[in-house]
């Protein structure tokens, strides 16, 4: 009661608690002090007596310690040697007190409270820092990236467990106190040394990109060194390597489709002025022999002429296909049926010396493809593949049901999520380097000799594929051969069969007057030519503003508009609409050297039937004609 009374002279509110024996102090302990309104806080501080009746304060003071480093504990005694005292002291009291001295109590309480408090503040902040460096320890070390520090000669001090370097080079654990040297080959870590100097020497960070051989292979990384700064001087640089390499890949897939882009519309520019240029080459040619005795010395001169023109306008097809703008025939089909059917030819081309194998998927999914084209693809494949296995080999076809996911989808910039048709064509044969490689679908590019190859043949496979909504996959090297795998998405629906279109003959009833739209001047000229051989009336006009006025004059019927798609002043599907409000009964035939996405965006959405592709020869203009009259 004495020690109560003195402390609240000296301005404590005080809560206290008697304790007689060993198990209620650690009962109390245990339950802790409660305020007024039930809130539980450790004692703030302990005062025992050295003798009491069951136990002393020495143990008093061994069950506080046993779980309370922390709350003050004070040793009042009214007799107490010296020696006890000190002995008290060193087991862990914060005071003694002798009864008949209290005047001391209220100085020590406070005094042993407030280094309480300081005591708590610093372990709260010693706690708030271990949590903070655990944080951030687990910050690092679950980071992507490799985070590593570096002293001023280029030591490793510290290194996280991830990213490309701890995971490649070495365990990241050993990296510390290794020197860059030690981690990197030679002439990458003088790179390294010259950067560290520079980013010492100026106190600001740097950024650069490096190549890093690694025995998982070549990494791209993207290096971030930054100074670490104690009292404005440099002690250690800290280092955040990115590993870049996928999105570098990513970054050249991009690049390569964007030139493909860019040469395809080249291409398909290039191959619509080259029809314009062969249609009167391949009309006038064919007209001339039409008049020409098979014994005049002229008509075999003439027929290598047409010949050549043919090649030629193969080789104009062949661009069209590549830059995307060929006329497909699509409906559904089973790729399996298609190559069957051109299995036993691709037996005789590729030769004997070159085994065959096939492997075609018996649940195989359907496709919308023209089976023609898609054909031309795996000729195409069989043959390249077969020169690059001049001593021999084996060629194997595979078919699959693939499933791509979003995960290969974002690596690949030109690839869609779903599922698809596979058609693999690998060979055992010379394979191909990397300069090659990324070339192998540029027109005309080829690593064959003079005359034995147009570069046409896999530009050709690469606008069939993109035409198809599919994409290709290269994996090649040298002496281990080559595998194409394309990929076309899954279709649905019946497997259905065309008709067999009647074969169009050049016999046409007279009496049909045609007016011709087009404005090249030699393939209008051509045109009117053709027409009036098989017997029809031809009105002839350089451009739509003609064509109106020339239709306005005109007095007697006119039975068909056969123009040209693209023209100066308006395209040919404006120009029908336009002649066919005063004309209601008036047919049109389109002619153009592109095809269905150049026709879809001018606004023409006709049937085949009524589009003639350039170049184009009397019979297949006498066919379309026909079948446009009676439409």
């Amino acid at each position: 009661m004495l020690l109560e009374l003195a402390l609240r002279r000296g301005g404590y509110d005080v809560k206290t608690v008697r304790i007689e024996t060993p198990e209620n102090l650690r009962r109390e302990l245990a339950a802790r002090c409660r305020d007024e309104d039930g809130t539980a806080h450790p004692w703030d501080i302990v005062i025992a007596d050295y003798s009491m009746p069951r136990f002393d304060g020495f143990e008093a003071l061994r069950i506080l310690r046993e779980t309370d480093d922390e709350t003050p504990f004070i040793l009042v005694s009214g007799t107490v040697a010296e020696e006890i005292a000190v002995a008290a002291m060193r087991a862990g009291a914060q005071d003694y007190l002798m009864k008949d001295n209290l005047t001391r109590l209220v100085p020590v309480v406070e005094r042993e409270m407030r280094e309480a408090q300081a005591r708590r503040d610093r372990w709260h902040t010693q706690e708030a820092l271990r949590e903070s460096e655990e944080r951030f320890r687990a910050l690092v070390e679950s980071s992507s990236e490799h985070i590593y520090m570096l002293d001023l000669n280029g030591n490793v001090l510290a290194s996280n467990d991830k990213g490309c370097l701890a995971e490649n080079l070495q365990d990241s654990r050993s990296l510390v106190g290794d020197h860059l040297s030690e981690v990197f080959p030679p002439e990458i870590a003088e790179f390294y040394e010259t950067k560290l100097s520079a980013v010492i020497a100026s106190k600001r960070g740097a950024s650069f990109e490096i190549e890093v051989p690694t025995p998982g292979g070549m990494h791209h990384l993207f290096e971030t060194l930054y100074p670490i700064c104690r009292h404005d001087e440099v002690w250690a640089v800290g280092c955040i390597s990115y590993d870049i390499t996928k999105y570098k890949l990513l970054e050249s897939k991009f690049r390569q489709a964007q030139k493909m882009e860019a040469i395809g519309t080249l291409s398909g520019g290039i191959a619509h002025d080259f029809n314009n240029l062969l249609l009167p080459i391949l009309g006038y040619t064919e007209m001339a022999l039409q008049k020409l005795e098979p014994q005049n010395p002229v008509f075999e001169d003439l027929n290598i002429v047409l010949e050549s023109a043919h090649r030629a306008a193969t080789l104009a097809r062949q661009l069209l296909t590549f830059s995307h703008k060929q006329t497909l025939k699509l409906e559904i089909l089973q790729l399996n049926h298609a190559i069957g059917d051109l299995a036993k030819m691709l037996r005789r081309i590729i030769g004997e010396d070159i085994e065959l194998t096939v492997d075609l998927s018996a649940d195989l999914g359907k496709v919308e493809a023209d089976e023609g084209h898609l054909q031309q693809v795996l000729m195409n494949l069989a043959v390249n593949a077969r020169d690059a296995m001049p001593d021999g080999g084996v060629l194997s076809i595979k078919t699959a049901n693939i499933t791509i996911d979003e995960r290969y989808a974002r690596l690949n910039v030109d690839v869609d999520p779903g599922d698809y048709v596979m058609l693999e064509v690998r060979d055992n044969g010379c394979g191909m380097d990397i300069d090659t490689k990324n070339r192998l679908f540029e027109p005309f590019f080829t690593t064959k000799g003079q005359g034995k190859g147009t570069g046409l043949g896999l530009p050709t496979v690469y606008g069939i594929i993109k035409q198809h909504d599919g994409f290709i996959q290269v994996d090649s090297r040298q002496r281990e051969g080559t595998r194409f795998r394309i990929y076309l998405p899954l279709a649905e629906g019946e497997i259905t069969e065309d008709p067999v279109p009647p074969r169009p003959t050049l016999e046409l009833a007279g009496g049909k007057t045609i007016l011709v739209v087009e404005d090249n001047e030699g393939v209008r000229n051509l045109t009117c030519a053709m027409l009036a051989t098989i017997g029809c009336a031809v009105l002839s006009a350089a451009s739509p503003r003609e064509a109106l006025a020339l239709a306005k004059r005109h007095e007697g019927s006119i039975s068909l508009l056969l123009t040209d798609v693209i023209m100066p002043e308006m395209n040919g599907q404006k120009l029908y609409r336009r002649l066919a409000q005063e004309r209601p009964a008036l047919k049109v035939l389109f002619m153009t050297g592109y095809a269905d996405d150049t026709l879809l965006q001018t606004g023409i959405e006709e049937p085949a039937t009524r589009v003639l592709q350039k170049p184009f020869t009397i019979k297949q203009l006498s066919g379309k004609v026909k079948a446009a009259l009676k439409d």
